[in-house]
Protein backbone atom coordinates (compact mmCIF):
# COMPACT_ATOMS: atom_id res chain seq x y z
CA UNK A 1 0.00 0.00 0.00
CA UNK A 2 1.36 3.39 -0.96
CA UNK A 3 1.99 6.11 1.59
CA UNK A 4 -0.55 8.39 -0.12
CA UNK A 5 -3.27 5.74 0.20
CA UNK A 6 -2.50 5.13 3.87
CA UNK A 7 -2.65 8.84 4.76
CA UNK A 8 -5.44 10.01 2.47
CA UNK A 9 -7.62 6.93 2.05
CA UNK A 10 -9.48 5.89 -1.06
CA UNK A 11 -11.36 9.19 -1.43
CA UNK A 12 -8.14 11.22 -1.38
CA UNK A 13 -9.05 13.06 1.84
CA UNK A 14 -6.50 13.19 4.63
CA UNK A 15 -7.63 11.17 7.63
CA UNK A 16 -6.86 12.36 11.16
CA UNK A 17 -4.27 10.44 13.11
CA UNK A 18 -5.06 9.07 16.51
CA UNK A 19 -2.60 9.86 19.25
CA UNK A 20 -0.51 6.91 20.45
CA UNK A 21 -1.94 7.07 23.99
CA UNK A 22 -5.45 6.23 22.70
CA UNK A 23 -4.37 2.65 21.96
CA UNK A 24 -2.73 2.31 25.38
CA UNK A 25 -5.89 3.62 27.05
CA UNK A 26 -7.99 0.98 25.30
CA UNK A 27 -5.58 -1.74 26.45
CA UNK A 28 -5.77 -0.48 30.05
CA UNK A 29 -9.61 -0.51 29.97
CA UNK A 30 -9.62 -4.07 28.68
CA UNK A 31 -7.17 -5.13 31.38
CA UNK A 32 -9.23 -3.43 34.08
CA UNK A 33 -12.41 -5.14 32.88
CA UNK A 34 -10.64 -8.51 32.92
CA UNK A 35 -9.47 -7.92 36.48
CA UNK A 36 -12.95 -6.86 37.58
CA UNK A 37 -14.48 -10.01 36.09
CA UNK A 38 -11.84 -12.17 37.81
CA UNK A 39 -12.52 -10.55 41.20
CA UNK A 40 -16.28 -10.87 40.75
CA UNK A 41 -15.96 -14.51 39.72
CA UNK A 42 -13.77 -15.28 42.75
CA UNK A 43 -16.27 -13.64 45.12
CA UNK A 44 -19.23 -15.52 43.61
CA UNK A 45 -17.31 -18.80 43.73
CA UNK A 46 -16.51 -18.22 47.43
CA UNK A 47 -20.21 -17.61 48.14
CA UNK A 48 -21.24 -20.80 46.33
CA UNK A 49 -18.66 -22.81 48.25
CA UNK A 50 -19.81 -21.30 51.57
CA UNK A 51 -23.46 -22.08 50.77
CA UNK A 52 -22.47 -25.64 49.88
CA UNK A 53 -20.64 -26.00 53.20
CA UNK A 54 -23.70 -24.72 55.08
CA UNK A 55 -25.92 -27.15 53.18
CA UNK A 56 -23.67 -30.08 54.08
CA UNK A 57 -23.56 -29.01 57.74
CA UNK A 58 -27.33 -28.81 57.86
CA UNK A 59 -27.67 -32.16 56.14
CA UNK A 60 -25.40 -33.87 58.66
CA UNK A 61 -27.14 -32.33 61.65
CA UNK A 62 -24.27 -30.11 62.75
CA UNK A 63 -26.45 -27.00 62.71
CA UNK A 64 -29.19 -28.58 64.80
CA UNK A 65 -26.56 -29.70 67.32
CA UNK A 66 -25.33 -26.12 67.61
CA UNK A 67 -28.89 -24.89 68.12
CA UNK A 68 -29.47 -27.45 70.86
CA UNK A 69 -26.27 -26.42 72.62
CA UNK A 70 -27.24 -22.76 72.48
CA UNK A 71 -30.78 -23.35 73.78
CA UNK A 72 -31.49 -22.31 77.36
CA UNK A 73 -32.77 -25.71 78.40
CA UNK A 74 -29.41 -27.25 77.58
CA UNK A 75 -28.00 -25.56 80.67
CA UNK A 76 -29.82 -28.07 82.85
CA UNK A 77 -31.85 -25.35 84.55
CA UNK A 78 -35.24 -26.20 85.94
CA UNK A 79 -38.32 -24.25 86.80
CA UNK A 80 -38.22 -20.45 86.99
CA UNK A 81 -34.60 -20.15 85.84
CA UNK A 82 -35.36 -22.10 82.68
CA UNK A 83 -38.41 -19.95 81.98
CA UNK A 84 -36.45 -16.74 82.65
CA UNK A 85 -33.67 -17.77 80.29
CA UNK A 86 -36.12 -18.78 77.59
Amino acid sequence: MKRWDREHGAAGMRQPRQPAHIGMLADECAAQATLEYAITFAALLAMVIALGALWRAGERGALSALVEQAASHALGATGALDIALF
